[in-house]
């Protein structure tokens, strides 16, 4: 196996137009990898930039700068023709289970429009590994004949993993994916994709503005301020002993499990009120 990273970002920088003033930098010369059956989670507050970099790998915003390489192969300017070439391997589960899933379409259909895509399989194989796909998230073959409407958030979530699974990709992008949903469904859709990565061997960007939710599921986090990577390393040495102030900031408000993390997370507080005392 190639001892190459799965996922390089080098220097990626995306800019939006605004009109005739000075184009707004969403995103500032970041760089990270990932490697294979790795979970990088990607934290930050809304409109830290965190969500654009996921759309630039996906081909959905383009880079202002920087290089992307997936599978050592430069994806940053790919045609849509080449796009989905590389589509099977690269999939996406996005943040909202109600509006990522067609409506009009049964859930079955949902699932195998990537089979047909990106691979030569009949209508009955299709059927098959959809059935058995649905089995691995938890739910029941029978929902494929179902639309989705007749689901919960958390059962819509697990479609749209099932989804972005069927093609056995090497990477999938998790855009906030648990956000919207309440703390039972959360934990369940964390508990499977774990469980699935470990099955699988994916790779994972997670991408998430809660702290908590990303010490959970990632072996390293990268923190994310105004488009810029202001701290990255384990989850283990970011959650417990973070350099950063914006860190610590994001590490105290996040909710705590335990009574010796409650502990930290009030001791962090305590001590950025001191500290913004000084400065005042």
């Amino acid at each position: 196996m190639s001892q190459q990273p799965l996922l390089s970002v080098r220097g990626l920088s995306v800019e939006f137009k605004r009109g005739r003033r000075q184009p707004f930098r969403a995103v500032d010369n970041v760089s990270f990898d990932i490697d294979r059956g790795q979970t990088l989670g990607l934290v930050g507050e809304s409109g830290s930039g965190k969500s654009t970099i996921g759309n630039a790998l996906l081909g959905l915003v383009k880079p202002t700068a920087g290089t992307v390489l997936f599978e050592g192969r430069g994806i940053a300017s790919l045609s849509a023709a080449e796009r989905r070439s590389i589509s099977g391997r690269l999939q996406v589960v996005f943040q909202d289970p109600y509006s990522s899933l067609n409506p009009s379409l049964r859930v079955g259909q949902i699932i195998s429009e990537p089979l047909s895509v990106h691979t030569d399989l009949d209508q009955r194989q299709r059927s098959r590994a959809v059935a058995e796909m649905l089995e691995r998230v938890g739910l029941p073959p029978s929902a494929m004949t179902r639309y989705p409407a007749a689901f919960s958030g958390g059962q819509r979530q697990r479609i749209a993993i099932a989804r972005a699974l069927i093609t056995r990709p090497h990477m999938v992008v998790c855009d906030e994916p648990v956000s919207g949903l309440d703390l039972s469904a959360q934990a369940q859709v964390l508990n499977l994709l774990k469980d699935l990565q470990a099955e699988m061997g994916l790779a994972m960007l997670f991408i998430s503005h809660d702290l908590a939710v990303v010490r959970y599921v990632a072996a390293r986090i990268a923190v994310l301020l105004r488009g810029k990577v202001v701290e990255e390393g384990t989850t283990a040495k970011v959650a417990t002993a973070p350099e950063h102030p914006y860190t610590k900031r994001l590490l105290a408000a996040s909710p705590a499990p335990d009574p010796v993390a409650q502990h930290r997370a009030r001791e962090l507080r305590r001590q950025l009120q001191a500290a913004s005392a000084t400065l005042a």
